[in-house]
């Protein structure tokens, strides 16, 4: 019989320590969950305030090309647009270009290095033909 009530009352101890073995689980896995939770929330409010902070950015970049757009679109401002982006000009106007002698000489090179070695074959025998032509 004290095998029995031995028996018993360990049966009774494991069945307790099961439960709060099970209990402490419990609460452990809602805590972790929870703090998982916060974890992501937190992450998301630095994430909103970084979007707000775009936001702003873009809207301020967006009042920044409108008022340019309106400048652009006056009529005087396209002509000086065309003048100096698209080297136009009006009617009875002339244009000059002044170049520094460093350009000059650069454009003079790439020039010279354009022509083919058989166009300057012919250009050497026009020039001389032309000054042997009797004519």
């Amino acid at each position: 019989m004290k095998k029995k009530l031995k028996f018993k009352k360990i049966l009774k101890n494991c069945g307790r320590w099961l439960i709060i073995v099970f209990l402490v689980a419990i609460i452990g896995f809602l805590g972790w969950k929870n703090l998982k939770s916060f974890y992501n929330y937190n992450e998301s409010q630095k994430n909103k305030e970084a979007l707000e902070e775009q936001i702003l950015e873009l809207r301020k970049k967006k009042a920044e090309l409108q008022e340019k757009l309106r400048d652009v679109e006056t009529e005087e401002n396209l002509e000086e647009i065309a003048r100096q982006e698209l080297s136009l000009k009006k009617e009875g106007e002339e244009v000059f270009a002044v170049l520094s002698p460093e350009e000059n000489n650069e454009n003079l090179a790439t020039d010279i290095e354009k022509e083919s070695f058989w166009s300057k074959i012919k250009n050497f025998i026009n020039n001389n033909l032309a000054s042997l032509n009797p004519f």
